[in-house]
C-alpha cells in the first residue's frame, strides 16, 4: 500500500475512534450545553426547597446548569461532575431526580436541614468519588440502607455522614475498596468498631469520634497501618493503648481523649515519628510520661491533661523543637528525684510555644528570673494554676507576648510588676488565691482587651479606681473579692456594658450601691457581699433580667425589698441576710421559691417564706357551720374541677409532646431552648457552688 493510502487509513481510524462514545461520560463535542435531563434533576432540587436563607440558587435559571452557583461541569460532555451545596442551611427534600446525574464524581450537601427520607438516588452515581452527607437536620434515616450494593459507588473514595442519627453501618461498606477518607463521628453507633469498617485496609482518614462504641483497641492499630488521621474521642474505649500502635507509621493526628483507657503510655509511642498531634486527655491513664515521647519530633501540639499520670515532667520534652501546645494539667505530676521543683530544663523548651497548661499537678517552685529565652517569649496562654509555685512574679514575664495568664491557687507574693502595661494583648489574668498585695495594678489600665480579671483572695488595697468602669469595654467578668479594698463603688460602673459577673465580695467598701449598676442589663452574677454598705437595694433593680445570682448580704443595707426583684424569673441564687431591711417581701411566684436562709438576719421583714406575718394577714375565721350537704356539694364541685383540670393538662400535654413526638424540627428548636436554660441554670449553680466555697475559705 502507498505512503499516501496509509495517511488516508489513518486519518479515517482516528475519525471513528473520536465519534465513538465509550460511556455516557466519556468526552464529547466542546460545543454540547447542560444536558436537559441533569438540568431538569437540578430544577427538581431546587422546586422541593422551602428556604434558601443565603439565596444561594438564585443564579439557578437559565438553559446551560453548568453556569449555575456550586455546579462544575466537564469541559467536553457538559456532564455535571461537581455539585457542592453545603453550608447554606437549606430546607427541604433531595429528589429521587439527583440519580439521573450519572457523571457526578463530588456531590456534598452537608451542614443543611433538608429530608432524605430515602437514599436510593445514590444507586445512581456510579462515578461518585466524593459524597458528603454530613449533619442533615432532619435526614430521618436512622440507619444506612442495607440494599445500597457496593457495584453502586464502586469509585467512592471520601465518604462523610457524620453529625447524623444513623446507628448501624450495613455489611457492603466493607466492599468500598477504593474509600480512604471515612467521616463516622457523632452518631448512634455502638458496640465494638464493626468489621465492616476493620475490612477498609486502605484507610487513610477514619473519624469514629462521639459514638457509643466500646471494647480494646488491641488489634485494630494492627490493622488500620496506612491511617494519616485517626479520631476515636468520646466513646466508651477501655484496656491498654496497645503496643502495636508504634507500627503506624504514617500516623500524624491521633485522639483518644474522653475515653476510659487505662494501663501506662506505650514506650514505642517515640517511634511515631510523623506524629503531630497526641490528645489522650480525660483518661485513665497512670505511670510516669515515657521519655521516648522526646524522639516524636515532628510533634506540634501534645495533651495528657486529666489522667492520672505521676512522677517528673520528662527532660526529652525539650527535645520537641516543634511543640506549640503542651496540657500536662489535672495529673499527679510532680518534680519527684529532682527536688520536687520545676526542673531547669523544662524553661528550656521551644521558644515558640503558644500555650503551656500544667494546672492542677504538685507542682512547686519559683517562676524563673528571666523569662528573655525561655518558652514563654511567643506563648498565647500559659496556665501554672493549682500548684505550690511560690515566689514573686519577675518584671520579664513583661517581654513575653502573653495573651492569657493563669497563676491562681498558688503561694506566690509581693506586688506585681508595673510593666504589665506592656502586654496589651492581654484578653485573660487570673492571680486569685495568692499572697500578692499593692493597690490595683494601674498598669493593667493600658491592657484595653481584658475579659476577665480575678485578683480575688489576695492582700490587695485601696480604692477600687473609677478607671476601671471606662478602660475596658469587653470586660466580662471582674472578681476582686476577699481583699481589703475600701471606698466607694464608682458611679461609672455603668459603663461596663459588657460585664456578665461581678463579684466584690468581702472586702472593705462603704457608701451606697449606685442606681446605675441597673444598666448593667448583661449581668448575671452580683456579689457585694460582706461589705460595709448602707442606703437601699436600688428600686429599678429588676430591670437587670440576666440576672441568675444575687448576693447583698452581711451589709447594712436598709429600707423595703423592691418590687421590681419579682421579676428576675431566671434568679437561681438570692441571699440579702443579714441586713437591716424591713416590711414585707415582695409577693411573687420568684421571691417566695428562696428558703428563710435567704432572708435571715433582717429582724423586721415578714411575709413568706418567713415565718414572720406582717400587720393586717390575720383573716377573721368563718363561725358558720358547714352542713354535711354543703360539704357534700363542695365535694362533688372540687371532683368536677379537679377533672377539668386534669383533662386540660393531659390534652396540653399530648398537644405539646404529640406534635414534639412527630415534628423533628420542632424537637430540634425545643430542645435547643432547654439547652440554653440548662446553660443558664448550670452557670447559676456554678456560681453559688464558688460562693459557697469561698465563704467557707473565710
Amino acid at each position: 500500500m502507498s505512503s499516501g493510502g496509509s495517511l488516508v487509513w489513518l486519518i479515517w481510524f482516528i475519525l471513528c475512534v473520536g465519534t465513538v462514545n465509550l460511556s455516557l461520560c466519556s468526552p464529547g463535542s466542546n460545543n454540547t450545553s447542560c444536558l436537559e435531563v441533569e438540568r431538569q434533576a437540578l430544577l427538581k432540587f431546587k422546586e422541593g426547597l422551602v428556604y434558601d436563607p443565603r439565596h444561594r440558587l438564585s443564579s439557578w435559571h437559565g438553559e446551560d446548569c453548568c453556569r449555575w452557583e456550586g455546579i462544575g461541569c466537564d469541559n467536553q460532555t457538559a456532564h455535571v461532575r461537581h455539585l457542592d451545596l453545603s453550608f447554606n442551611y437549606f430546607r427541604g427534600a433531595i429528589p429521587q431526580q439527583l440519580g439521573n446525574l450519572s457523571c457526578l464524581q463530588y456531590f456534598s450537601i452537608g451542614e443543611n436541614q433538608v429530608n432524605a427520607k430515602s437514599l436510593k438516588w445514590l444507586s445512581g452515581l456510579s462515578s461518585l468519588q466524593h459524597l458528603d452527607l454530613s449533619f442533615l437536620e432532619t435526614c430521618q434515616l436512622g440507619s444506612l440502607p442495607s440494599s445500597l450494593g457496593h457495584q453502586n459507588l464502586v469509585s467512592l473514595e471520601v465518604l462523610d455522614l457524620s453529625r447524623n442519627l444513623f446507628d448501624s453501618i450495613p455489611g457492603w461498606f466493607s466492599n468500598l475498596s477504593s474509600l480512604t477518607k471515612l467521616y463516622l463521628s457523632q452518631n448512634n453507633f455502638h458496640g465494638p468498631i464493626p468489621n465492616t469498617v476493620r475490612n477498609l485496609v486502605s484507610l487513610e482518614v477514619l473519624y469514629l469520634g462521639s459514638n457509643e462504641l466500646e471494647g480494646n483497641l488491641s488489634d485494630v492499630f494492627e490493622q488500620f497501618k496506612n491511617l494519616t488521621t485517626l479520631d476515636l474521642s468520646n466513646n466508651s474505649f477501655t484496656g491498654c493503648i496497645p503496643a502495636s500502635i508504634g507500627r503506624m507509621s504514617f500516623l500524624s493526628f491521633l485522639d483518644l481523649s474522653h475515653n476510659l483507657l487505662n494501663g501506662t503510655i506505650p514506650k514505642n509511642i517515640g517511634q511515631l515519628s510523623e506524629l503531630r498531634v497526641l490528645r489522650a486527655t480525660d483518661n485513665l491513664l497512670y505511670g510516669k510520661i515515657p521519655a521516648k515521647i522526646g524522639d516524636m519530633n515532628s510533634m506540634l501540639s501534645l495533651d495528657l491533661s486529666r489522667n492520672n499520670l505521676t512522677g517528673p515532667i520528662p527532660s526529652s520534652l525539650s527535645e520537641l523543637n516543634f511543640l506549640e501546645d503542651l496540657n500536662l494539667s489535672f495529673n499527679n505530676l510532680s518534680g519527684t528525684g529532682i527536688s520536687d521543683v520545676i526542673p531547669d530544663y523544662f524553661w528550656n523548651l521551644p521558644s515558640q510555644f503558644s500555650d503551656l497548661n500544667l494546672s492542677n499537678n504538685q507542682i512547686r517552685g519559683m517562676l524563673p528570673l528571666s523569662f528573655t529565652y525561655t518558652i514563654f517569649q511567643e506563648a498565647d496562654l500559659l496556665d501554672l494554676s493549682n500548684n505550690n509555685i511560690n515566689g514573686s512574679i519577675s518584671p520579664n514575664i513583661c517581654k513575653t507576648h502573653l495573651v492569657a495568664l493563669d497563676l491562681s491557687n498558688n503561694h506566690l507574693s509581693g506586688e506585681l510588676p508595673h510593666c504589665l502595661e506592656n502586654l496589651t494583648n492581654f484578653v485573660v489574668v487570673n492571680l486569685a488565691n495568692n499572697n500578692l498585695h499593692g493597690e490595683f495594678p494601674s498598669s493593667l489600665k493600658h491592657c484595653k482587651k481584658l475579659n476577665l480579671i480575678d485578683l480575688s483572695q489576695n492582700n490587695f488595697h485601696g480604692n477600687i479606681p473609677s478607671w476601671i468602669w471606662e478602660t475596658f469595654p469587653s470586660l466580662k467578668y471582674l472578681q476582686l473579692r476577699s481583699n481589703n479594698f475600701s471606698g466607694i463603688i464608682p458611679q461609672q460602673i455603668c459603663d461596663l456594658s459588657s460585664l456578665q459577673v461581678l463579684d466584690l465580695a468581702n472586702n472593705h467598701l462603704d457608701g451606697e450601691i449606685p442606681e446605675s449598676i441597673v444598666n448593667l442589663v448583661g449581668l448575671q452574677s452580683l456579689n457585694l457581699s460582706g461589705n460595709h454598705l448602707t442606703g437601699q437595694i436600688p428600686t429599678k433593680i429588676g430591670d437587670m433580667e440576666s440576672m441568675l445570682s444575687l448576693d447583698l448580704s452581711r451589709n447594712s443595707l436598709s429600707g423595703l425589698i423592691p418590687p421590681s426583684l419579682t421579676e428576675l424569673t431566671f434568679m437561681g441564687d438570692l441571699n440579702l441576710s443579714f441586713n437591716n431591711l424591713s416590711g414585707r417581701i415582695p409577693r411573687g411566684s420568684q421571691l417566695q421559691t428562696f428558703t428563710d436562709a435567704s432572708y435571715i438576719g433582717n429582724y423586721d421583714l415578714c411575709g413568706p417564706p418567713t415565718s414572720k406575718e406582717c400587720p393586717g394577714d390575720d383573716k377573721p375565721r368563718s363561725s358558720t357551720p358547714i352542713s354535711q350537704d354543703n360539704e357534700d356539694e363542695d365535694n362533688g364541685e372540687w371532683s368536677e374541677m379537679l377533672w377539668f383540670c386534669m383533662s386540660g393538662f393531659i390534652l396540653g400535654c399530648w398537644m405539646v409532646w404529640g406534635i414534639l413526638l412527630f415534628k423533628r424540627n420542632w424537637r430540634i428548636i425545643y430542645f435547643l431552648f432547654l439547652d440554653e436554660l440548662g446553660d443558664k441554670v448550670y452557670v447559676a449553680y456554678v456560681l453559688f457552688m464558688r460562693r459557697l466555697k469561698a465563704t467557707k475559705r473565710n
